[in-house]
Parts: C-alpha cells; sequence; structure tokens
C-alpha cells in the first residue's frame, strides 16, 4: 500500500505523525509513502507522474492534513487513482465532522470515488452516513492510538511532580484561555499549586501562540515547547490532572487526551457532540466557570477515590483503544486483504 499525506515529520501535524507510527509497524514493512512540501494545483502532473510509476495496486489518502491546505489537488488524484490508473482507494478522513460547508462538499468526491472509507471514531462515521447513506456499507473504524509511547511502570498520583498539565498543538480553538484563567483561580488559592503548558508550535499560527505564550510568566505557568517524544511521555508521567478545555468537546480522535490517558493522567475536560458514553462515565466533565473547582477537589481527593478513578481508566484503556501501532496497522492490513 502506498499512503499519501500532505504532512510528514519533521513538518508538524497530527496526521502526519499518524502516519509515521504507522509505516514504522512491522505490519507495514511493505507499504510505502508518499509526500510532499507543495500541494499547489501547478504539481498535479508531477503527482500523477509520481502515482503511475509506483507498483502499489492499493493507494491510501490520509486527509485532512496541514500541509493539503484548502488544495483540491487529493480531491482530483482520487478521481485519477480510481477512474485513470484503475487502482484500489482506501480514504482515512480523521475530522469530517469538523469541516465547513466547502470541505465537507469537496470530501464528497472522496465519499463517492473511494473503494473503503476508514473514519477513526463511530460517531465520524455516523455522522458522516446520515449524509451519505451508502458509506454504510463500504466504511470502517479504526481507532487512534497514542503518538507518545508510554512508560511501563508510572509513577503514583501522589509523587507525581506536577498538579495540572495541558498537553497538544498550541493554536487556536484548543481551549488554552481557558487553561490559563483556571491556572491562575487556582494559584490564587493554592500559591505552591503547579501547572504547565506543553505541546509544538506552528509557524501558520505565530500571530496565536506569541502573544498568548506571553502572558503564561505573569501567571506562574511553566512552558514547555517543542520537547521530544520521550521529554513529553517523562512530564505526563509526573503530572497528577490532565485539564484539556476543547471548546468543541472531548472525542475519541483527541491525540493529545490519549496520550494523557495513557500515562495515567487524571482526566478533566469538556463534553462536546461527539463525547462518548464510555467517556462520560469515566473521566470529569466541567465548564470553564467550574474547572478550577473541580481541580481542587480532585487534588484533595482521598487516595481511595484517586485509585477509583485510575481503575475507571484502566477499563477505559482495555476496552476502548488499541494496545499499540501494530494493531492499528493491522486493521489497515485486514482492509487492504478485503480488496486484493
Amino acid at each position: 500500500m502506498l499512503i499519501i499525506t500532505g504532512t510528514y515529520p519533521p513538518r508538524k501535524c497530527g496526521v502526519g505523525d499518524y502516519c509515521q507510527n504507522l509505516l514504522s509497524t512491522q505490519q507495514a514493512k511493505d507499504w510505502t509513502l508518499y509526500t510532499d512540501n507543495n500541494w499547489g494545483i501547478r504539481t498535479f502532473f508531477q503527482k500523477i507522474k509520481h502515482l503511475k510509476n509506483t507498483n502499489s495496486k492499493i493507494i491510501n489518502i490520509q486527509y485532512p492534513t496541514v500541509g493539503y491546505g484548502k488544495s483540491i489537488l487529493p480531491h482530483l488524484l482520487t478521481i485519477y487513482i480510481t477512474k485513470i490508473l484503475k487502482r484500489k482507494l482506501i480514504i482515512t478522513l480523521h475530522e469530517y465532522s469538523q469541516l465547513g460547508w466547502k470541505g465537507k462538499l469537496a470530501a464528497s468526491i472522496f465519499l463517492k470515488f473511494g473503494d473503503k472509507i476508514v473514519f477513526t471514531t463511530e460517531f465520524e462515521r455516523q455522522y458522516a452516513i446520515k449524509k451519505h447513506p451508502k458509506l454504510k456499507n463500504n466504511s470502517s473504524i479504526i481507532k487512534i492510538y497514542s503518538n507518545i509511547l508510554t512508560k511501563e511502570k508510572q509513577s503514583s498520583f501522589d509523587q507525581r511532580e506536577f498538579d495540572m498539565g495541558y498537553f497538544g498543538y498550541i493554536r487556536p480553538e484548543k481551549g488554552l484561555e481557558y487553561y490559563i484563567e483556571t491556572a491562575k483561580k487556582i494559584k490564587e488559592i493554592n500559591p505552591n499549586f503547579k501547572a504547565y503548558i506543553m505541546g509544538q508550535t506552528q509557524d501558520e499560527f505565530d500571530f496565536y501562540h506569541k502573544p498568548l505564550l506571553k502572558t503564561l510568566s505573569d501567571n506562574n505557568i511553566t512552558l514547555l515547547l517543542n520537547k521530544s517524544n520521550q521529554e513529553v511521555s517523562d512530564i505526563l508521567s509526573q503530572t497528577k490532572i490532565a485539564y484539556l478545555p476543547y471548546p468543541d468537546g472531548l472525542t475519541e480522535r483527541r491525540g493529545s487526551f490519549l496520550a494523557s490517558l495513557l500515562h495515567h493522567c487524571i482526566i478533566v475536560t469538556t463534553k462536546g457532540n461527539f463525547t462518548t458514553d464510555a467517556q462520560l462515565s469515566t473521566f470529569n466533565f466541567v465548564n470553564k466557570e467550574e474547572a478550577h473547582t473541580k481541580i481542587i477537589e480532585i487534588l484533595n481527593c482521598p487516595s481511595e477515590t484517586i485509585d477509583e478513578q485510575i481503575n475507571k481508566i484502566n477499563i477505559y484503556i482495555s476496552n476502548q483503544i488499541p494496545s499499540s501501532w501494530e494493531d492499528v496497522a493491522k486493521e489497515y492490513q485486514a482492509i487492504i486483504n478485503t480488496l486484493q
């Protein structure tokens, strides 16, 4: 299988990281990658030349990515791959529900021409089926795994250094303003409260993160930027509570949530339209006004109550998350087998 992605490390994009992790598995040892930094319409013939020369009978387009921007090339390649090359095409749609009306209109090309459509959550799949009922027969769910590998042995809650942490891309619509305000409120009550913001910056969002991050020192929030995966793992394993105030609510496709969860942080977050019942019964959901109260309450909980929350986390991990990237790759291989 050939995987096409608009972004790939060292360029920063969650879908690019996803592709890298897939391709690092033993299952994917014979798979190949196509990526490019330029997705302008003028590169169309360059790209179809590459596809024409590939031996892969099955092609997978990962969408959306930061690198594609608003380019229609992935959609045009969909038609070329299926109608001209006569190859089998798997489309992985990571965020269909979050696309605007223009994005959904363009994505209808994927849904019409793709031989198999992969969604990362059942809610995303059902959302798309409501608009395109035929997807019921040619779509699948392959849940994501964390981009951050976890330590085998986790520190106990009371031994962890940081009271609260945020992990994820530092960009708009992540709720960082709410996080900072919550940390400020808790700091006023408990001057020894230790909080951080950890994540990667992206050049296209300089306008957002540069002024925002200047406010952190005023609120005594530690800033941890562009750390390696190992450093991220070390810090998450020293974090008691992960406060993730997503404006559109928690979903299964949140990589920052998965990384925090697999490091056994207590999750405090927000509810949205795509929050699952399993998540609602496992984690702590708040609005921005009450978040600081809930976090203080958790920090003051007796050890028995914390143990109960950790036990719920372990059950959720066992029942709702793939056990490794190898398992994710095997699910792709199962689809490949049906198309050959």
